[in-house]
């Protein structure tokens, strides 16, 4: 299996058990059917553009998010290597995110 189908493995189910819903109900709401959304998830086929963009919508996520790595989403978010505007940006970010999810208005 190629890593980035290994990868959207990974994240395809990471993301169906954040919101809790089987694959069966990740197929009714993406509009496949149950039988190739398991073949996806076992590794069996590789969804198209066009059906990984229904698998996101159904998942609330951007398409991207399903292919980025945890190795890509530490470098994205790690401030080393950048310049001051692009850390200042991500420590903004993240303390909305942290207000956003603790309850909090993100600081303002």
């Amino acid at each position: 299996m190629a890593e980035l189908q290994a990868v959207f493995i990974m994240n395809l189910k990471r993301e169906r058990g954040r919101l809790g819903i089987s694959q069966l109900m990740l197929a009714e709401r993406a509009e496949l059917s149950p039988g190739y959304v398991g073949e996806i998830e076992s590794g069996r086929k590789f969804p198209s553009i066009e059906c990984v963009e229904r698998l996101a919508r159904a998942l609330e996520v951007p398409p991207y998010r399903l292919y980025m790595s945890d190795r890509d989403v530490e470098e994205l978010l790690s401030p080393e290597g950048k310049p001051g505007w692009a850390k200042a940006a991500l420590v903004r970010w993240a303390a909305e995110m942290l207000g956003k999810y603790a309850g909090g208005d993100g600081g303002q």
